[in-house]
């Protein structure tokens, strides 16, 4: 069986887990990006407004219970745009 890349840990599920129920939005995927220290999570398409809320209230509410600064960006519907949206071009090495 092929393996998708795609590894989930204890603690991402968890940060999709706490995402998902302070946003009431349906996140993709979450990177904990540590070399920034920041969270980015993957919103579903058309669900940004939701996961921000309104003056960015579940932004800073998820802010505060992680302790780290909050990305939130929009699941695109190619994955190269998706990586491409969460790292800038010059920390991406290959893509295939």
């Amino acid at each position: 069986m092929a393996s998708s890349g795609i590894k989930l840990t204890g603690e991402t599920m968890r940060l999709i887990a706490l995402f998902e129920n302070i946003t009431g939005a349906t996140a993709n995927d979450c990177v904990i990006d540590t070399e920034d220290d920041r969270i980015i999570f993957v919103a579903k398409a058309g669900e940004m407004g939701l996961a921000i809320g309104k003056g960015g209230k579940n932004i800073n509410a998820l802010r505060k219970m992680t302790g780290r600064p909050i990305e939130v960006v929009n699941f695109p519907t190619r994955r190269k745009a998706s990586l491409e949206t969460v790292y800038p071009p010059r920390r991406l090495r290959k893509f295939e």
